[in-house]
């Protein structure tokens, strides 16, 4: 007998194990008399397959069979050899294990035909040969596996499957009255898919720069994965990256001196000081139209009122933005005690000559504070100078302030180092309280000033400030002097800083200076505003979401900028609906999902949970629900990837099995948030720069799992680069032509949707939603319109939605354009077309 190829042995058996079709299939015709003894390994592992198949009625497990043989070479090296083979088009298999079967079927009867004739039956050889020949020739996989399905014939077969599924199985609600009174739910085996936009306007330029727990990284090169800081200083995973393109370009000035460089529609997160400071978020856009200015009184002229002499108020900037709490970043080791690198970075000398500290006696207490590596001290040379001496170290001072390359640097030329600027909150403010115990100045009013020639240690200062969250604001002047004959003389360029410190801190361990910082009348205007915007050069840009529930970064200058799900609501309303939902996260962990669920059933945010903000009522009437849920609804496990990202289909299979170990059967509805992070495991598909065959396949691949397990799939994908003309027109959808990848990443699908929003949407809290695939069903009114309620967590608001859209019809042409039309019809109130 033919041999068969090991390799062909890896594929087929692969595919077996993923596959109850190919399993169902293997298991009727592929023999043990077909594998030949070299590969006993795959007879032990086609024995137990099959046992496992035909006891349980599901895809066996190779995990299993490799534990019960784990003592057994052969078998080993064949698991082996099926993890590493590749995952081979289900045709190509059959056509090739047809053929193999065929030709081994005809050297067997070959091998019988001999051994007739040897024993002089010729005639009965004969006849065997006639018969087996044509069984041969008409053996068909494919004929004798059942694939084939009769219109006809098999139309009462279907009927009463189709009826016992129904039965067993009911479709379980979307939880959008729209959907579900025209479609009545999903049904197994169906995948839905959402597609929105990343968010309402987050575009940056590639230059700019965002605050991370390590430093710098520009936007041109963040991905997926990478984590960045909040404004809070803590943490967060960049969740997705959305290129732009070239962009209108705008140039954000702030009162203090940073610039922001964004599109029109970019969010900011501002206080309103026409409503006492209250929190508002806005484009761009909507900023430059309500105006930048808070009106003034007269003018800021003097005026006169009754006789009286009254004196206006000058127009002030209107929009404040929060200042952040700590840049975050990580502790790090560093070389030189960081006060004392401040000390000789403020009235310190790093040359050659003269390696000392200059300090005013009445300043004696700073020299006190100083500590030095080794042995290394400083010594009382004359007047206010202190010489730094080795002292026996094996090391000079001249060998560390090498390391950080300070080393014979002058006042013109010192700078702050990186290790100490990117280091955790203690090490900065020790290294500018050194600096500003020195070369720091109080006035009367508790304001704190530095002067230098430094433009680079005056930037470093005013980083690690603003880092801390202070307000700093520098001025440049160029001082000049007149010599005796008159002529002018201009000197070196002057930088002077104003700091504000956040109440509470103190910026100095030097006691004259930290009591005058710290007096009583002192105000902390510790806020900036926006000062001007104005239209730059176009810019390339883009946009990314980010983890933290306030969906705010930092970007250069410690400028926080904005960043928002309906996969959740599926899941909530499906629980509640009586079904097992298993939620598979791929971009955040296990425990911040749990939260935004616990805002959407408790009605509570994100503040209060945190914070356990319940009173002893509150807490009586949820348990109470909690009880009243479980007479009615089922619950929803939530599982995390460890690996950002890294996820493959084939591990949220292992998820979905898992899950029935815990649960005793597979989940009714399967939520996967994000699908464009799921991988297929094949490097060819992963690994194609263009993404639409990855998507491709992951999408067969979860749409045969569904079928397989008896369950329903919900996921979403971010849409690539939808024009500000076309999300922000009523008149105009979203379809599957601005799907990630391409529009054929929604062919798997059963159900697609899109969630459109403009600007105005936004602030209405409405959206609408386009039906772009319903399965086999009519799409006669694609496009509907809902009511929202992100600020509980919610996509789907209900209430308002009965109330302000249950008669609205909205008809759709191709994505162009759609017209309303109110119903005249007296259709029962909550429907939703």
């Amino acid at each position: 007998m033919e041999k068969i190829n090991a390799n062909f042995l890896g594929e087929l058996f692969r595919k077996m194990f993923l596959s109850k079709e190919m399993m169902f299939i293997v298991d009727r015709h592929l023999d043990f008399k077909f594998i030949p003894k070299e590969e006993v390994g795959y007879k032990f592992i086609l024995k137990d397959a099959k046992e496992q198949f035909h006891q349980y009625d599901k895809i066996p497990s190779l995990g299993v069979i490799s534990q019960k043989y784990s003592d057994m070479e052969s078998v080993q090296l064949a698991v082996d050899q099926i993890k590493e083979s590749q995952i081979v088009d289900d045709e190509v298999l059959l056509n090739q294990l047809e053929s193999y079967i065929r030709d081994s079927e005809f050297l067997l009867l070959n091998k019988a035909i001999v051994d007739l004739y040897g024993e002089g039956k010729k005639e009965e050889a004969m006849r065997l040969s006639k018969e087996e020949s044509t069984r041969i020739l008409e053996f068909s996989l494919r004929a004798q596996s059942e694939m084939f399905l009769g219109v006809f014939s098999d139309f009462d077969k279907c009927r009463k499957d189709w009826a016992e599924k129904t039965e067993q199985q009911p479709p379980v609600a979307f939880g959008i009255d729209a959907l579900d009174d025209k479609y009545g739910g999903i049904d197994v085996g169906d995948t839905e898919l959402w597609l929105a936009r990343s968010g309402v306007g987050k575009a940056l330029t590639l230059d700019t720069r965002i605050i991370t727990p390590d430093g710098y990284m520009r936007m041109g090169d963040v991905k997926v994965g990478d984590i960045i800081s909040t404004i809070h200083g803590e943490p967060q995973i960049i969740t997705g990256v959305y290129p732009q393109g070239v962009r209108n370009c705008y140039e954000v000035t702030l009162t203090d001196g940073s610039v922001v460089r964004c599109d029109r529609d970019h969010l900011w997160t501002v206080l309103d000081r026409y409503h006492e400071d209250r929190v508002v978020t806005l484009t761009l856009g909507e900023i430059m139209k309500k105006g930048l200015l808070r009106c003034g009184a007269h003018g800021g002229q003097v005026y006169y009122k009754n006789g009286k002499k009254y004196y206006g108020t000058k127009s002030r900037p209107r929009w404040r933005l929060p200042l952040q709490e700590d840049a975050g970043f990580v502790k790090k080791d560093v070389l030189i005690d960081p006060y004392t690198l401040g000390v000789m970075l403020g009235d310190g000398s790093c040359t050659e000559g003269t390696m000392g500290i200059t300090i005013a006696d009445d300043d004696i207490e700073i020299v006190n504070r100083l500590k030095f590596p080794e042995k290394i001290e400083v010594r009382y040379v004359n007047r206010f100078f202190y010489g730094i001496r080795t002292n026996g170290s094996e090391h000079s001072m001249r060998y560390y302030l090498e390391k950080y390359g300070l080393f014979n640097h002058t006042a013109i030329d010192k700078f702050i180092p990186d290790d100490y600027k990117f280091n955790d909150r203690e090490t900065r403010l020790e290294i500018l309280r050194g600096i500003l115990d020195t070369d720091g100045y109080v006035n009367k009013n508790g304001l704190i000033e530095m002067g230098s020639i430094s433009k680079r240690l005056m930037d470093d200062v005013r980083f690690i400030a603003q880092s801390l969250g202070c307000l700093c604001r520098v001025m440049r002047r160029k001082p000049s002097f007149y010599t005796d004959n008159g002529r002018r003389v201009q000197t070196r360029d002057h930088y002077r800083m104003v700091i504000v410190e956040p109440k509470g801190m103190s910026l100095f361990h030097l006691k004259r200076k930290a009591d005058l910082a710290s007096r009583p009348q002192k105000l902390h205007c510790c806020y900036r505003a926006i000062k001007s915007i104005k239209k730059v050069e176009n810019a390339g840009m883009q946009c990314i979401t980010v983890s933290s529930p306030d969906k705010l970064f930092m970007v250069e200058d410690f400028v926080p900028t904005h960043n928002s799900t309906v996969l959740r609501w599926r899941g909530l309303t499906s629980a509640l609906t009586g079904a097992d939902v298993l939620h598979i996260q791929c971009e955040e962990a296990k425990e911040k999902i749990h939260m935004k669920y616990s805002q959407m059933w408790t009605f509570k945010t994100y503040t209060d949970l945190k914070e356990d903000n319940f009173t002893q009522d509150e807490l009586d009437d949820l348990h109470k629900t909690l009880k009243d849920i479980e007479s009615y609804a089922n619950d929803i496990k939530i599982y995390s990837f460890k690996k950002f990202g890294d996820a493959t289909i084939l591990d949220v299979r292992t998820i979905c099995l898992e899950y029935k170990k815990l649960v005793g059967k597979f989940p009714r509805i399967l939520i996967i948030d994000s699908f464009n992070l799921i991988r297929t495991g094949i490097p060819s598909f992963d690994n194609d720069p263009r993404p639409k065959y990855k998507f491709q396949e992951c999408g067969k691949r979860l749409k045969n799992m569904c079928e397989e397990f008896g369950m329903s799939c919900v996921t979403a994908i971010q849409t690539g680069d939808v024009p500000f003309e076309v999300w922000n027109d009523e008149e105009k959808v979203i379809d599957r032509s601005y799907a990630e990848g391409d529009r054929t990443v929604v062919q798997p699908f059963s159900w697609v949707f899109s969630i459109n929003q403009t600007l105005e949407e936004v602030k209405h809290k409405t959206c609408r939603i386009f039906k772009d695939k319903v399965r086999d069903y009519e799409n006669i009114d694609p496009v509907f319109k809902v009511a929202t309620n992100y600020n509980a967590g919610r996509f789907y608001d209900r209430k308002r939605t009965l109330e302000e859209f249950y008669d609205l019809k909205i008809t759709h042409t191709h994505g162009r354009g759609r017209k309303r039309i109110r119903s005249n019809s007296n259709e029962q109130k909550g429907r939703v077309m």
